[in-house]
């Protein structure tokens, strides 16, 4: 697939090998391994805060602009 050029090698820190492996009803199984990717990203500081510490610091607002409504969509 390399010399077809349906493939082509990446050296980019941020890419992960793929294996197709094949099943036993013969059948191919894709799989990425993401282990150099895992120890090299950054692992988060702080959880991310629940849905309920989400809504309790909402719970007296009255107003919010388009900015936090947008920001906030897919936090809550």
């Amino acid at each position: 697939m390399l010399k077809l050029g349906l493939i082509r090698l990446i050296t980019n820190h941020f890419s992960s090998p793929v294996l197709l492996v094949k099943k036993k009803d013969g059948t191919w199984y894709f799989c990425a391994d993401y282990q150099t990717l895992n120890t090299i990203t950054i692992k988060y500081w702080f959880p991310f805060p629940t849905v309920n510490d989400m809504l309790d610091e909402f719970y007296r607002a009255f107003y919010f602009t388009k900015l936090e409504l947008r920001a906030s969509y897919h936090q809550v």
